[in-house]
């Protein structure tokens, strides 16, 4: 708010030390001030996502996937006027496929993680509506 305050001073003491203008024109400023968007929860901020052991026999081919492991990320304080929340994951990526990612460099070779939103895979480079 104080910035919106500040701006809309700022704009009325600039018109007030103009000369005659002989080609003045309007310039309309709109803006919406919004609730805040909302938190991550404490609990859902730092967590570890346990995987299963898993028998190499069961991740033989590309594209064999193993059983999933759900987790889930709590959002609080959403104002009023929120419709949509967006998530955003990041890491390296398989390069031909970004929704494929990388372990951790020393670990098992030829494996990689997916993380579905709604039974559909999450790539890194989009955000993904909740």
């Amino acid at each position: 708010m104080k910035i919106f305050i500040s701006l809309f001073l700022f704009i009325i003491s600039t018109n007030s030390f103009a000369d005659d203008i002989t080609h003045a024109g309007v310039v309309r400023i709109e803006g919406l001030i919004t609730e805040k968007t909302c938190i991550i929860s404490d609990e859902s901020k730092n967590f570890t996502v346990n995987m299963p052991d898993v028998p190499s026999s069961s991740v033989r081919s590309a594209g064999d996937v193993t059983e999933k492991v759900y987790f889930s990320i709590t959002l609080t304080r959403c104002g009023s006027d929120v419709g949509n929340a967006y998530i955003k994951f990041t890491g390296n990526t398989v390069s031909e496929d970004a929704s494929l990612y990388k372990l951790e460099e020393g670990s098992v070779e030829g494996l990689a993680l997916t993380i579905f939103a709604n039974k559909i895979p999450v790539n890194v480079t989009t955000t993904e509506s909740l």
